[in-house]
């Protein structure tokens, strides 16, 4: 399968990072100690980076609290209509941890393999709702990161929809790569039910979830009901 042999390369590509990395400060900041250091010993170190990258992936920990047609008002039940657009430089200076982001989304924008998407209301185009990263893979889309606005967040939040929504573009994205509307995330584990039942995702390997063409249709049915049924 196509996302495990895409999984299995980065693994490899974050494992040969790691070695330069480790290689690079050996060499500028530790070279005395580094001559005493068996290269048993490193390469072990190395292995151990290895192990921890194949063991504990980047997990994603949405909430998929509605899925709705949009996005709907908490408080009215009012659904209201929504554009997804790429994320550009200017966005960046309001989407800081002061105020109350949690990811470092610049990181993630200044990746060249991926796109950083955001979610916003037709009639309030200066206020971000979501952000979304995505990857183009051989044969799907990745979601890389996934985040709610701060005042989408908890019980006081005002909207509800927006993982729901921000998930259904990477869907729509996919369809339109051709990949028949297959994206892929990892998940943290306590939450692999909780996108089995919301989103219809399967898990491929015991840290990858997928969502196939069929439950990638029911999201497209109820957030982008333009796109044409997948065959």
């Amino acid at each position: 399968m196509s996302l495990m042999r895409e999984r299995e390369r980065e693994r490899e590509r974050a494992v040969r990072h790691l070695i330069i990395v480790i290689s690079y400060h050996i060499s500028k900041n530790c070279q005395a100690v580094a001559k005493k250091i068996p290269r048993v010993i490193i390469s072990d170190a190395i292995f151990l980076f290895y192990l921890i990258c194949y063991t504990f992936p980047m997990e994603l920990d949405f909430e998929i609290d509605k899925i709705t047609e949009s996005i709907e008002n908490a408080e009215t039940g009012e659904t209201l209509d929504t554009l997804v657009l790429p994320v550009t430089s200017a966005d960046l200076k309001e989407i800081t941890k002061k105020n109350g982001w949690l990811f470092n989304w610049k990181l993630e924008f200044a990746n060249p393999e991926r796109q950083v998407y955001k979610l916003i209301l037709e009639k309030e185009p200066k206020v971000i709702h979501g952000l979304l990263s995505l990857e183009r893979k051989e044969g799907f889309i990745l979601m890389h990161l996934i985040e709610n606005s701060p005042f989408n967040i908890g019980k006081g939040k005002k909207y509800l929809g927006v993982c729901g929504n921000l998930t259904a573009y990477g869907c729509k994205l996919s369809k339109e790569y051709g990949f028949n509307g297959v994206i892929a995330f990892d998940p943290k584990i306590s939450l692999i039910e909780h996108y089995k039942k919301t989103l219809g995702a399967v898990l491929i390997n015991d840290r990858r979830m997928a969502i196939f063409d069929k439950d990638a249709q029911v999201l497209l049915d109820k957030y982008f009901p333009e796109t044409e049924e997948l065959a």
